[in-house]
């Protein structure tokens, strides 16, 4: 297959090709091409929401890159196959969600192991008889946001009605901050009424479930 035809390829193709064809180098190369970009962004954007600090290094951005993709490889490919759209902007999102969620279980993970080493520390101090320097402060436990820069770009792509920045702010707050259809409409849409806001949501995630085939 020539250059020119690989990059004509749809997604949903290519990633088939990719899951059929575990150890051909030409479709992996495509693969990597069109899409390690969106991974790299949204490792780093989801590392600058979560982590404390949020500086990334290299060492562990290579990690999680590897993590990414053996996600991808894991059960025969089992996340491309289930990829059924054809839009390159529903691959993007599909890839930046599985970024996404590696990066947020990886910081869960590397918290976890923080307490448990500062309890061991508290642990020791409380049997030693000489006083601490200085009191252990446990930091604030961040919110696990997924509405990062990756998937409102997505959804400024998906909605582009009248109204459409309202109703993107609509869904972000419903679906990241929890908000009910009566607290939107008393902060964000005061000339709708709740049972609009309600429909309007439902309306998105129609179009959402359209756009993504298989969930993530």
């Amino acid at each position: 297959m020539t250059r020119a035809e690989l990059e004509r390829l749809p997604s949903a193709q290519l990633f088939q090709l990719c899951a059929d064809n575990v150890s051909d180098d030409e479709y992996w190369a495509e693969f990597i091409r069109r899409y390690n970009p969106i991974l790299v962004r949204s490792v780093y954007h989801a590392h600058q929401q979560l982590a404390q600090p949020p500086r990334l290094a290299r060492s562990s951005l290579e990690d999680l890159l590897q993590t990414i993709y053996l996600q991808i490889l894991k059960d025969d490919c089992l996340v491309l196959r289930r990829f059924r759209n054809q839009t390159e902007t529903a691959a993007q999102a599909y890839l930046a969600q599985i970024a996404l969620r590696v990066t947020a279980n990886y910081l869960r993970r590397a918290r976890a192991q923080r307490r448990q080493n500062k309890t061991l520390s508290l642990d020791e101090m409380a049997h030693s008889t000489q006083p601490p320097d200085q009191h252990l402060i446990r930091p604030p436990e961040l919110p696990a946001r997924l509405a990062e820069r990756e998937i409102v770009k997505f959804l400024q792509r998906a909605f582009t009605h009248a109204n459409s920045q309202r109703d993107i702010r609509l869904f972000l707050l419903h679906v990241y901050q929890g908000m009910s259809y009566s607290e939107l409409q008393r902060t964000v849409a005061r000339n709708l009424q709740p049972r609009s806001v309600a429909s309007t949501l439902t309306r998105m995630k129609r179009r959402l479930r359209s756009l993504l085939s298989a969930p993530v």
